[in-house]
């Protein structure tokens, strides 16, 4: 690979970056103004506790085993994803109400 082909896969690479950070700021904004809309149309946002997150996931489907087995069913690694997935929030002390990926 020559310089001129490292400078497009760098530009390709940087233009991803801006789009996925674009993409992102569009979602917040349409997210902020679907929230106002639900509110001024009497609307009610509940927070819950860490305890009833937790009551909710337990009593919900392993719908996240669910998804990774339809990927395993068309040869794509599901199982990988979700576990990797799973492992990335456990590094980074992210909140983690059920182990999905250890059921």
């Amino acid at each position: 690979m020559n310089r001129a082909d490292r400078r497009k896969l760098f530009d390709l690479a940087e233009a991803a970056i801006d789009y996925r950070d674009h993409v992102a700021s569009v979602a917040v904004e349409r997210a902020g103004e679907s929230r106002d809309k639900f509110r001024e149309s009497g609307g009610t946002i509940v927070t819950l506790s860490p305890e009833e997150i937790d009551a909710w996931a337990a009593g919900m489907p392993n719908i996240a085993k669910d998804w990774a087995a339809g990927l395993e069913e068309q040869g794509l690694p599901g199982d990988a994803i979700l576990a990797a997935y799973m492992d990335i929030m456990r590094e980074n002390g992210q909140p983690i109400s059920r182990q999905w990926d250890q059921e």
